[in-house]
């Protein structure tokens, strides 16, 4: 087995890890046949997290009516959508007996990488941090440069600030972020059921 990308010779034990030298993950088999025997390949592959890239199988197979035919079949789902590929041939006269190529919504998509979480951690971080710096410089430092002695006015504006943190991050994760997931929803259902 080879790296389709770089023809760097690759294992079996490491057919589902990317290619050392190139990172691809495509890989190319190359089968000998000899005889009368029938042979099929099958490779999937899954990224570090689980998530499946491809699956394909291909080789020779007696057709319903007893043809040999080389039938090849890939679901490729690396991409925004799934793509299918399914292509069945007459060995021999290299007729085509089944075509089909189809795309549809992905079912299997890359989980979100290690770096988007980290990055949407520290905006959080960073937002809460600012939050509690503002928390306390209207809530502690301002009403003693002000003078004022009463812990009442202390806890009420320390509170505010953190009332409007809370306002924010629920407009935020329901009104804005909530709304664009619910309107992607909405058109993968559309687009699948081909309404316009």
């Amino acid at each position: 087995m080879n790296c389709a990308k770089c023809g760097h010779v690759i294992s079996s034990e490491e057919a589902s890890n990317p290619c050392l030298k190139c990172g691809c993950v495509d890989r190319e088999i190359l089968i000998q046949d000899s005889g009368e025997g029938l042979e099929i390949s099958k490779l999937k592959a899954r990224a570090m997290d689980g998530t499946r890239l491809f699956e394909r199988k291909q080789g020779e197979r007696l057709s319903v009516g007893g043809l040999k035919v080389h039938e090849f079949l890939e679901i490729d789902h690396r991409g925004v959508k799934t793509k299918k590929t399914h292509i069945v041939k007459e060995i021999g006269n290299n007729k085509i007996v089944h075509n089909e190529s189809e795309e549809f919504p992905a079912k299997h998509r890359q989980k979100q990488s290690v770096g988007e979480k980290g990055n949407k951690m520290k905006k959080q971080r960073h937002f809460f941090s600012l939050t509690l710096v503002i928390s306390i410089l209207l809530g502690i430092i301002l009403p003693l440069t002000l003078g004022v002695k009463d812990l009442t006015l202390f806890a009420i504006s320390f509170s505010l600030v953190w009332f409007i943190y809370v306002v924010v991050l629920v407009v935020v994760s329901f009104f804005i972020t909530g709304r664009r997931n619910l309107k992607r929803s909405k058109e993968m259902i559309y687009e699948k059921w081909g309404y316009s």
